[in-house]
């Protein structure tokens, strides 16, 4: 008699126990804190416990996802970002180089929205040079 008493008495400790684990887990889904669960809790009242666990898992997943392609679009501007400096870089070393770089793009910018002028230009710049060469 002694002895079933002392097995009922641990398998209703054991029963106790899988509940509580279950409930833990249900509260503390991989580090999510109590107020987080509560939230979820109340939005999924009517679900059960292992269909909310699921979601939460799936939406966790979904969220490590999106983080993980948002940091390497940061990290991808990042590179594109250094290696532009690590080209301009021999540039702007000096005074002179800066000037000369400047002037450079400035000139280019100008040419680029002088084109319709300089396409006309071009070709009777060819003809005189080519009738200086024959005489």
């Amino acid at each position: 008699m002694d002895i079933k008493e002392h097995l009922q008495g641990l398998e209703t400790k054991l029963n106790s126990l899988e509940h509580q684990h279950a409930q833990q887990q249900y509260i503390n889904i991989d580090g999510l804190n109590n107020s987080e669960s509560r939230f979820f809790e109340l939005i999924f009242v009517k679900k059960s416990v292992t269909e909310n666990v699921k979601f939460i898992s799936y939406f966790r997943a979904i969220f490590m996802k999106l983080l993980t392609v948002a940091l390497n679009l940061i990290h991808l501007l990042l590179w594109m970002f250094g290696a532009f400096l690590l080209l301009g870089k021999p540039f702007c070393q000096t005074r002179g180089r800066i000037a000369f770089s400047v002037a450079l793009v400035v000139i280019s910018i100008g040419a680029y929205k002088q084109r319709e002028y300089l396409d006309l230009l071009i070709p009777q710049l060819g003809t005189k040079l080519l009738h200086i060469d024959k005489t």
